[in-house]
């Protein structure tokens, strides 16, 4: 048995003495989404309308979600062309005879990358124009609400909106930075429950207690680490923050997200 397999065997058996203390704990009361891998602005923007919920929220019509499940699957001429032009292109660069492996490599890569820049750009621009600007409001305070006050320090607008001094944002990275490695161990734990528990010989009941014990102490942690940010804030900047995520939204989220898949009945 690996050092790794261990070591979280005696993680869990911690937490499972934690659990009676601190189960409930995490905000029910919000859209705020706990033991979450951060996944891109827009993967998150598009979980959110895949949410009933949301969509009663925001009063979607049905040839507007019939839309944002087209866009979601890429179901979309503009953007079929735009992916059409770009492969074309990397194609003819690839079949450069001169380009050594090293240099493919790196083409590979940038490709990748500006592919993915574009698809993401092009939904969420193209969700702005399916939504109305009240509706789009709406999503993006929703979209605050979910990943909480990490938003404050990981997002431009909302950072300079709430004019965060110096001070401040040297303040929030050193929180975010305490709780970030730990963190990080807890939601890869998460994963290899959902994923890799019963390969390793752990029964269905094993996997669903570890998976069970380690969303309460994520929550926990976070909950934790949500506090202490909003600490750093002024009282005009907890205000300003209030503002800006808008009317809480009780939001029931899929508890094994990172096997979860969007709009499928």
């Amino acid at each position: 048995m690996r050092i790794g397999r261990i070591l979280r065997l005696i993680v869990i058996g911690i937490l499972f003495l934690l659990t009676e203390v601190i189960d409930g704990w995490c905000d029910e009361e919000s859209a705020r989404r706990y033991v979450m891998a951060y996944e891109t602005r827009v993967y998150m923007l598009f979980s959110l309308l895949d949410r009933k919920e949301v969509q009663k929220e925001l009063k979607l019509t049905k040839q507007q979600l019939e839309e944002i499940k087209r866009c979601w699957r890429g179901e979309d001429k503009e953007l079929e062309i735009k992916l059409k032009h770009l492969c074309k292109k990397h194609k003819e660069e690839m079949g450069n005879p001169l380009l050594s492996e090293e240099e493919k490599v790196q083409l590979i890569e940038q490709f990748n990358k500006v592919l993915d820049n574009v698809i993401k750009k092009y939904q969420e621009n193209r969700l702005r124009n399916i939504l109305t600007l009240e509706q789009w409001q709406r999503l993006f305070q929703l979209y605050l609400q979910t990943i909480g006050p990490v938003a404050i320090f990981s997002i431009q607008e909302v950072a300079e909106s709430l004019r965060l001094t110096d001070s401040q944002r040297k303040e929030m990275k050193k929180i975010i930075s305490y709780y970030h490695p730990v963190l990080t161990f807890l939601r890869r734990e998460f994963g290899l429950a959902q994923f890799n528990d019963i390969s390793l010989g752990d029964t269905e009941e094993e996997r669903e207690k570890t998976m069970e014990a380690l969303i309460t102490i994520i929550r926990f942690v976070e909950k934790r680490r949500d506090e202490e940010l909003l600490g750093v804030l002024s009282l005009e900047q907890k205000r300003k923050w209030k503002c800006l995520i808008g009317e809480p939204l009780p939001i029931v989220w899929p508890p094994q997200v990172l096997a979860e898949k969007l709009f499928e009945e």
